[in-house]
């Protein structure tokens, strides 16, 4: 594990929500490649937790006359969200769907367990969940 990779699960695991972290780079080449980096991580962590992976943005200031690359846990939530109609009345909606389980059902057949061990576990699986599979 390198450097990078410590900042960034310390972040994950302990800021809270409306918090940042920041790192001092050195200049600004570092800083777009840091930033580069640390994206490069916020996306494999997407494959582990796509809800909390969504909640994290990497970015880069300027502040102090010293280069940063920050990581900011935003306080929204992404499951939630406005539909406006063509009235023009606006209400809130919920993403639907468990996407707990489904991110289960994925490092379940990544760890190579059968259709039936899973269904065991979860429940009959949905056509969808069923074609992770193939």
């Amino acid at each position: 594990m390198n450097i990078l990779e410590a900042w960034f699960r310390k972040a994950v695991n302990e800021l809270l929500d409306g918090e940042a972290l920041y790192l001092e780079v050195e200049d600004k080449y570092e800083q777009r490649s840091k930033r580069k980096n640390l994206l490069k991580l916020r996306e494999a962590f997407e494959q582990i937790d796509v809800i909390e992976a969504s909640k994290i943005e990497v970015f880069g200031e300027f502040k102090f006359k010293k280069f940063w690359v920050g990581i900011r846990k935003r306080m929204s939530s992404p499951l939630i969200g406005l539909k406006k109609s063509r009235d023009g009345k606006t209400r809130r909606i919920y993403l639907s769907g468990d996407l707990s389980r489904e991110r289960r059902v994925k490092l379940m057949i990544s760890d190579g367990m059968g259709l039936k061990e899973i269904e065991e576990i979860e429940g009959p699986l949905k056509d969808d969940e069923k074609a992770l599979f193939i």
